[in-house]
């Protein structure tokens, strides 16, 4: 009876065994499974006078091939695959449209100023001012084309962080629902948990951390408590704790995400979510601020100088485009009634950045948000980074303000003048000199300094009392002292002489007695003075004092594709990565069929082996009847 006894226990054994190994042939293509062992052991042996025999053997467990530090790596490379995939996809269709003539504004802005140039040839001809009017609108509408663009990426920035928030919350629901599953199955709570839930568990893990970076704590029981970013619990053992969509205080058009009514964005990394969250601090806010300041420094720029000049009508130019003002949003726990507003002293000075001002009850704050560098004031107005920030009514402590400088200049910019006659291309002074000097002395173009001075227009004559020495007079013959209230001046050839606003220039080495005259510009339609001027702002070092318009698109043109080609760089050799990660744990608990085979074999002779060991214990305890019943 004992081998037979032995004998059952070895059958219900291999019984088990192949099993387990046809459970794993089933499972060889389930994406996840890892491959499960029998661990058969020996049963206590029975003792008697010293003598120990054999008790046959049980399955003490059936294993679950898995290697945790591998599954953690693959969910690390996973959420960063997948947070720079989807930043690369966005980042893309920004790329493209900066980069493509189609939609750039290189080629709007190069015949815009071209048909400058073609104006200064014939300042006259409705011809030429028509065309200036048409390539202006048509800057005006590639700058209103990339703003909408990239704004419509907002919207589908706010949309993507809802589908991720959703994921996550229904992804979290099924591992605590799981985690109770786990807990009660088998021997309700042990430390012997079934594998194929472990498998199920170990597959949400990935997933989730596909949406957003994770770090997983195990119980001993097998339920798991799992923790987003720096720290933002998404699951602790049978409870799920779900995130929500929020609004940005201090931006409300922006999605934020929220945990028991707290913004954890910040504390957010990884993940498709992450991606979509980097993608739009580090790519869109800037994009969209660089075009803006595009559109804000060559429309002030413009104006600046057309406003210095004459038009058909004798009039002064005043403004060519239209300039948005910066945005400047309060708090929405401000509790004062302070209302803060910034303009803009100096186009050339502006950065891209965004800025905010906090009042302690005593001091403002002026922060730069791109490199965190502040200002403090006891008042205000107060002046950074060439804008000019001042409040009206009374904050209260702990009051904050967002201003966004260039957000909407793009979207913005337009022409004001509406017809091709109103552009100045005249200056509104022209300057000779006398045909009797005897020096060869020449006297340029009057350049407008503060088109507001009251003398402006006023005829006023240089007289040279020596090589060295000049006077200015007005047309009555009164002289015109300078800044230090002397009415003779000293000359410096090719010096800068200026007065009632205006300035000139003198070359070359005027003579003692030798004049020049500086008089109104009347019937000026044919002079292209202040037009060669605006002409030749394309030139000059305006995007933050270093780069022209052209260079400043093309910076950001060329910020966009570097970080656009980087992120794909990083993305593929993040799948690299992760293609090795996952061979490796398909080489530990991946399902080998051709071992799956060979291990049935061995299960089968086993067990008919047991099965024969059976047959010939009932032959015997028959033998034994037999000789009983006689």
């Amino acid at each position: 009876m004992d081998s037979m006894k032995i004998a059952m226990s070895g059958l219900n054994a291999f019984r088990t065994a192949m099993g387990t190994a046809s459970h794993n042939i089933a499972n060889s293509q389930t994406d996840g499974y890892s491959r499960q062992r029998v661990e058969i052991q020996s049963n206590v042996p029975q003792g008697k006078d010293g003598i120990f025999a054999g008790n046959g053997a049980h399955v003490n467990s059936i294993q679950r091939i898995s290697d945790e530090f591998t599954n953690a790596q693959i969910r690390t490379l996973s959420s960063e695959q997948q947070r720079l995939d989807a930043f690369h996809k966005m980042a893309s269709r920004i790329d493209t449209m900066l980069a493509e003539d189609s939609t750039s504004i290189t080629p709007a802005m190069q015949s815009f100023f071209n048909a400058i140039e073609e104006l200064n040839t014939d300042p006259a001809s409705p011809t030429t001012r028509q065309l200036v009017m048409t390539q202006g609108q048509n800057l005006v509408s590639r700058f209103h084309t990339q703003y909408k663009q990239v704004a419509s990426l907002y919207d589908e920035v706010n949309g993507r962080i809802g589908q991720e928030v959703d994921e996550i919350n229904a992804l979290s629901e099924n591992l605590a629902q799981l985690n109770v599953a786990i807990l009660n199955s088998g021997a309700q709570g042990s430390m012997k948990t079934p594998n194929d839930l472990l498998d199920q568990q170990e597959r949400l893990l990935e997933q989730l951390s596909g949406h957003v970076g994770i770090a997983v704590t195990k119980e001993a029981n097998g339920m798991v408590s799992v923790f987003a970013g720096n720290g933002v619990a998404l699951v602790n053992a049978d409870k799920a704790n779900p995130l929500k969509l929020g609004r940005d205080e201090s931006d409300p058009t922006k999605y934020v995400v929220t945990q028991n009514g707290i913004a954890v964005s910040d504390s957010l990394s990884g993940g498709t979510l992450g991606g979509v969250l980097d993608f739009r601090r580090e790519m869109l806010d800037q994009t969209m601020n660089q075009l803006g300041r595009q559109a804000t420094v060559l429309a002030t720029s413009f104006n600046e100088q057309h406003r210095k000049g004459i038009n058909l009508y004798d009039e002064w130019g005043g403004d060519f485009f239209s300039v948005d003002e910066p945005l400047a949003i309060p708090d929405n726990q401000n509790s004062g009634s302070g209302a803060l507003t910034a303009t803009i002293a100096d186009a050339s000075k502006l950065t891209t950045s965004d800025y905010r001002v906090s009042f302690d009850g005593s001091q403002y704050r002026i922060t730069r948000l791109s490199d965190d560098y502040s200002v403090d004031s006891s008042t205000l107005p107060a002046d950074i980074d060439g804008l000019r920030i001042d409040i009206s009514g009374t904050p209260n402590s702990g009051d904050s303000f967002l201003i966004r400088p260039t957000i909407n200049g793009a979207k913005n910019i337009g022409l004001v003048i509406n017809n091709g006659s109103q552009i100045a291309a005249a200056a509104p002074m022209r300057a000779s000199s006398a045909i009797a000097n005897v020096g060869d002395g020449k006297i340029t173009t009057p350049v407008v300094l503060d088109p507001t001075d009251p003398s402006l227009k006023k005829t006023v004559t240089i007289t040279f009392t020596d090589a060295n020495n000049y006077k200015i007079t007005d047309a009555d013959g009164n002289a015109i002292p300078d800044a230090n209230g002397d009415t003779t001046r000293s000359f410096e050839s090719n010096g800068e002489i200026t007065f009632n606003g205006l300035s000139v220039h003198i070359t070359g080495s005027p003579a003692a007695g030798d004049t020049f005259r500086v008089t109104p510009n009347d019937a000026g339609q044919s002079d292209n003075s202040n037009g060669r001027l605006l002409s030749e702002l394309q030139l000059e070092k305006t995007i933050e004092g270093n780069a022209t318009f052209q260079e400043g698109y093309a910076n950001i043109v060329n910020n966009v594709g570097g970080l656009t080609r980087q992120t794909a760089v990083y993305r593929d050799a993040q799948d690299t990565l992760l293609s090795n990660a996952r061979a490796v744990r398909d080489s530990i608990s991946g399902v080998d069929l051709d071992e799956e085979a060979a291990n049935l074999a061995r299960y089968q002779q086993a067990y008919e082996a047991a099965a024969q060991v059976i047959a010939i214990s009932k032959s015997m305890f028959d033998a034994v009847l037999d000789a009983t019943r006689r």
